[in-house]
């Protein structure tokens, strides 16, 4: 299948965080490329399954208020609970679905966007039929 390219220039995955029951990780690199085109990208359905096969869908299941979150150095652009959903990275493995509170972040001069995760607990949202829920320690 065809991949788009990023031009990351550094990059870690899957790396062990040493907290039980954790069992997703977020890859973390330089990208080189704008965040702007880089957000671009993942903001669109048919250019992100180019960057991630088994990336399914994305939902903000409740935006709060950017205001809340105030880190020195940081202005806070998104502020939310967000859902993603994967696909089995094999045959034997189900689909993925994440529940997590996500903050996306520029810095005050402008170079950097970073965005972080943390899984949250919430019973109301039940995991889909047939997926395993990822659970996410810290991720940005």
């Amino acid at each position: 299948a065809p991949r788009l390219h990023l031009g990351c220039t550094s990059a870690a995955s899957r790396r062990s965080c040493g907290q039980a029951g954790v069992n997703g990780a977020i890859g973390v690199g330089d990208a080189a490329a704008s965040s702007e085109a880089v957000r671009a990208v993942l903001a669109d359905p048919d250019k992100r399954r180019l960057t991630d096969p088994l990336w399914q869908s994305t939902e903000v299941v409740r935006s709060l208020p950017s205001r809340l979150v105030r880190i020195e150095g940081w202005r806070t652009l998104e502020f939310g609970i967000v859902t993603e959903r994967f696909k089995a990275p094999a045959v034997v493995v189900s689909p993925r679905d994440s529940l997590v509170v996500r903050v996306r972040l520029k810095s005050v001069d402008g170079t950097r966007v970073r965005l972080v995760q943390r899984s949250v607990d919430a019973p109301a949202l039940a995991v889909p039929r047939g997926y395993v829920r990822l659970r996410l320690a810290c991720g940005g």
